[in-house]
């Protein structure tokens, strides 16, 4: 059976992210290797278990700072999470404030029921925890 993932979802997110021009883009990953086949101003993984972005936002090693991004991506992550409200939360402290068109983004792709259907939401932070509580 062919992947609605491969032949759907793929191809939008990865316009949706071209329109955000990848070289300017500081960005996270939740779990995923997905933005790895972008050219980003700076990229980078948070797998879990050792970033468990349900325990808190991510944290600057050395100086215990937020870490800020202009992009967070998360591939068919946000359905497997035990606390997806929590989650999102932090992902919102995560975003920079002046970012992409004025704002940051998320890129969040969820499966929805059996029927590979597909939530694909860029959007900046408020709207995205807004969409998370429907």
């Amino acid at each position: 059976m062919v992947s609605i993932n491969r032949v759907v979802m793929g191809p939008a997110s990865r316009r949706m992210i071209q329109e955000l021009k990848p070289p300017r883009l500081k960005v996270a990953e939740v779990s995923g290797h997905y933005g790895q086949q972008f050219d980003f101003k700076s990229y980078e993984q948070f797998r879990y278990p050792e970033y468990d972005i349900c325990a808190g936002p991510y944290l600057d090693p050395e100086t215990g700072k937020l870490r800020k991004f202009d992009l967070i991506l998360a591939n068919q992550v946000w359905e497997h999470l035990d606390r997806p409200y929590t989650a999102t939360k932090y992902v919102r402290q995560m975003l920079k404030k002046g970012g992409i068109l004025g704002r940051g983004a998320v890129l969040c792709a969820v499966p929805c029921g059996t029927h590979g259907q597909f939530t694909l939401v860029r959007t900046g932070a408020q709207e995205f925890s807004d969409r998370m509580r429907v």
